[in-house]
């Protein structure tokens, strides 16, 4: 399996925080909106979404940015009920 960048989105401002201070981490802007979302954060990384989940520890749901085909980690998704 090869290591990818993933964009994290749907975070906390406590989970920003923690997310940077784990992860190698920038700001990433969609061109258009995704799952409600504008704007996420880019790991530099690459690692696998598993391995940046159990870092964080934070429930996630894979998706990937139909435009961009960007790999999207939707952070807490027990909380909203449709994501697109």
């Amino acid at each position: 399996m090869t290591s990818r960048n993933y964009v994290l989105v749907n975070y906390t401002p406590s989970q920003k925080k923690k997310i940077k201070a784990i992860l190698l981490a920038t700001y990433y802007n969609f061109s258009e909106p995704f799952a409600g979302h504008r704007e996420g954060l880019f790991v530099t990384e690459r690692i696998e979404h598993y391995v940046i989940a159990r870092l964080i520890n934070i429930d996630y749901q894979l998706m990937v940015c139909p435009l961009t085909e960007v790999q999207v980690m939707y952070l807490n998704p027990k909380e909203v009920k449709n994501l697109l």
